[in-house]
């Protein structure tokens, strides 16, 4: 059995609001805005909604076969050989279709023009004044089916029989045929595209495979994309390098191939995205990535796609064949072990493979896994929710039980932790220690001990040795020496039914309870996090560190991120992958060798690695969307000239972050009015009523999902005129 890894998406179609499922073309303007050209119409995104746009906008035709931004404005081509431009404002035919040139098949731009090729073997130049031009070369018509500037004056065209150079003769306005490229196989070139260093041009064949040309080097020659450990990608339609140079192939039939460069630029890492592992299918036409480093993929029949963050891995089973629902995990080089409703599930991480660990055959019983840990060496003990204990012995296949009471309680385990040859295990009737060496095993409960309570949620075993209890109380609790101390919480009037503990860094106390939150407690400093600052839910499942950078939370329907820098509260929901009936298991979380964190849950692992995080995203792309005033629309300006008056003004704007667009906030600042930034809200409109004559300056800005906000506010001018009587009053005080 294949272990099922996830690569979660986030998918749109007809029924969120696409024209169609066929996605032909795919650019972000200025504005923040995504552009979706299908086969029926255009789609702007912002983030909640789709906008759709067709002939009736004066569009030249619905069929977007691609499309293009520079600056403010975009460009999209038609497959009937039509030009659409868009000023941010209002669409404009600039070249009608049916004009004899066949579909527009690519459009790129260089300095302030732009060129779109066309099927028939013209290539349109428009220049600023936005007045077409065909160039050709009367003595060399070919088909051309994409193109890539090598310079301001020489491009390469794909065509039917490889790819041909020509001159840009931009005094004249005619192209010259150079050269076809040597090398390149006698076939359909079904994309071409330029390294964002301009040091290589990719060809993508259409049955012959990948080529790689280098453009700068007089000696290069045309050679195969060497890839490492793939038998040869099929069906090959578009190749896309994102922002880290990692390079993305859209296939029909094969689905999304993403090559990884290694520090030499070679590529040795590679995987493959589709129907199996996540993709709604495996025909894709074209890869793009925003400004926020998002991939997007447009569909050949299912839509549009965002992949969800690569530093979030899903793992999920059949629960007909095997239980899904995760309550405990532990991660070694070699494997992964799940604990799940009636035993264990072993993942083998270098192929994939599951073995279902449960029943008689491995000793075990049928019963839940509440806690997996190891030793060093190599040997494997579990914890169950009614019958104990059990160990195996490194390179054995079968567990034996340790005997650690015949009490129930005893026998309910709820979490262990393994350190310096010690076994500690949280129970419904205290904590359990086992020495590993000696085999000796030492309880601690109310009466013996004075535990706070016997019934132990958990225990976590800080570098110093320091063993942290968490239990129903208004102390937190830990064992150093067989001795338990407890440190009062401050300002807490009743117990806190605390569910795990954590000390990151040290000497400070992170606590997640039921029902009450998150507290940081230290010395005695003490801070509570809710719902009210952000946090997802009160009760709190699992609370992990990760690089003394953050504290972790996992709630029914998602995860809390808490920055322990500064307190700020993030929330990983649907954003990521996760669904909202997804609960996360109580203690079921684990943090690896490497920082890595799982969480299990009813519907299996996550795995985030931080080390695949991206990189800060910037501050949600800001414009004002419309201004009224007095109920009446204005036209949209930088500055806003008004008559004498008092005048009621409103502002609607917004803020697109296209990955998390739920969680953006906005603070706005009426200078001349109240010179202090508004509490941050959702509201994306403000009114001010009766403002009377003077100069104005609204400055809005807006938070993302951690935080970040424009440092340089986006600012509207209003300048309300001073009435007559007013001017007059002045004069006659001069003249006095």
């Amino acid at each position: 059995m294949a272990a099922a890894q996830q690569h979660k998406v986030v998918a749109f179609d007809v029924k969120s609001g696409l024209p169609q499922d066929y996605v032909y073309s795919l650019h972000q303007d200025a504005a923040g805005y995504l552009w979706i050209g299908t086969g029926d119409g255009l789609a702007r995104y912002d983030g909640n909604t789709f906008e759709v746009f067709n002939i009736s906008d004066s569009l030249c035709s619905n069929f977007i076969s691609c499309s293009h931004s520079m600056d403010q404005d975009s460009w999209f081509g038609h497959n009937d050989g039509g030009i659409t431009h868009y000023n941010g404002k209002v669409f404009t035919k600039l070249v009608e279709g049916e004009q004899g040139t066949g579909s527009i098949t690519d459009i790129k731009s260089t300095g302030n023009i732009i060129w779109a090729s066309t099927q028939s073997g013209g290539i349109w130049k428009i220049e600023p004044d936005h007045q077409p031009i065909l160039l050709r070369d009367p003595d060399h018509q070919v088909q051309i089916f994409n193109m890539e500037f090598l310079s301001s004056t020489e491009c390469a065209l794909g065509s039917m029989d490889g790819v041909h150079i020509f001159a840009i003769e931009n005094e004249s306005n005619t192209i010259r045929f150079i050269s076809v490229l040597e090398g390149v196989p006698d076939t359909k070139i079904q994309d071409l595209m330029l390294s964002r260093n301009d040091s290589t041009l990719y060809i993508i064949t259409e049955d012959e495979g990948i080529y790689t040309f280098y453009p700068k080097d007089l000696k290069s020659q045309t050679r195969p994309l060497e890839l490492s450990g793939v038998a040869g990608i099929e069906g090959q339609q578009h190749i896309f390098e994102d922002s880290r140079g990692i390079l993305w192939i859209s296939t029909f039939g094969n689905g999304l191939y993403k090559l990884m460069p290694d520090s030499q630029g070679k590529f040795l890492s590679w995987s493959n995205f589709n129907e199996a592992n996540g993709l709604p299918g495996d025909n894709l036409k074209l890869v793009f990535e925003d400004r926020e480093k998002n991939i997007w993929l447009g569909m050949f029949g299912k839509g549009l796609v965002r992949l969800v963050d690569e530093a979030f891995t899903f793992y999920s089973f059949d629960d007909n064949v095997i239980s899904k629902n995760i309550h405990s995990i532990y991660t070694t080089d070699d494997h992964l072990w799940f604990g799940n409703e009636n035993g264990l599930i072993k993942v083998n991480r270098k192929n994939g493979e599951i073995l279902p660990v449960s029943g008689p055959e491995y000793g075990l019983p049928d019963d839940r896994v509440t806690a997996v840990v190891g030793s060093p060496a190599g040997d494997l003990w579990i914890g169950t929710s009614q019958n104990g204990v059990f160990h195996m012995n490194t390179g054995d296949n079968r567990f034996k039980r340790i005997q650690i009471s015949s009490g129930t309680l005893e026998n309910t385990i709820n979490a262990m932790a393994f350190r310096d040859s010690l076994l500690w295990i949280a129970t419904d009737k205290g904590v359990c220690k086992i020495d590993n060496r000696s085999g000796l095993t030492t309880w601690f409960t109310i009466s013996n001990a004075g535990l706070p309570h016997n019934t132990v949620n958990n225990l976590e075993v800080d570098a110093s040795g320091k063993v942290w209890i968490s239990t129903l109380s208004n102390s937190v609790s830990y064992i150093q020496d067989d001795s338990i101390t407890k440190l009062i919480i401050p300002a807490v009037g009743g117990a806190l039914n605390i569910r795990s503990i954590t000390e990151v860094p040290e000497g400070v106390i992170w606590i997640g309870t039921d029902g009450n939150g998150v507290f940081r407690v230290e010395g005695d400093s003490l801070t509570n996090y809710n719902t009210e600052d952000g946090l997802l839910s009160d009760f709190c499942n699992s609370l992990v560190g990760d690089y003394e950078k953050y504290i972790w939370v996992s709630h029914r329907g998602g995860l809390s991120r808490i920055r322990i820098s500064d307190g700020f509260v993030s929330n990983m929901k649907d954003e990521v992958g996760i669904d909202q009936s997804m609960e996360f298991n109580r203690n079921a979380v684990f943090k690896d060798q490497n920082e890595i964190l799982w969480f299990g849950s009813s519907a299996g692992v996550l795995e985030y690695n931080p080390h695949l995080e991206k990189d800060q995203p910037p501050p949600p792309a800001l414009s004002i969307v419309s201004v009224q005033v007095n109920n009446r629309a204005q036209e949209l300006k930088d500055e806003l000239h008004l008559p004498p008056g008092r005048h009621t003004i409103r502002i609607d704007f917004i803020g697109i972050n296209l990955e998390n667009p739920g969680a953006v906030t906005y603070s706005y600042m009426m200078e001349g009015q109240d010179d202090s930034w508004s509490l941050a809200s959702h509201e994306n409109h403000v009114t001010f009523t009766k403002i009377p004559d003077g100069k104005y300056t609204f400055n809005l800005r807006a938070f993302n999902s951690d935080g970040t906000f424009n440092e340089i506010p986006f600012k509207l001018y209003i300048h309300i005129s001073v009435p007559m009587y007013k001017r007059l009053w002045i004069y006659v005080v001069l003249v006095i």
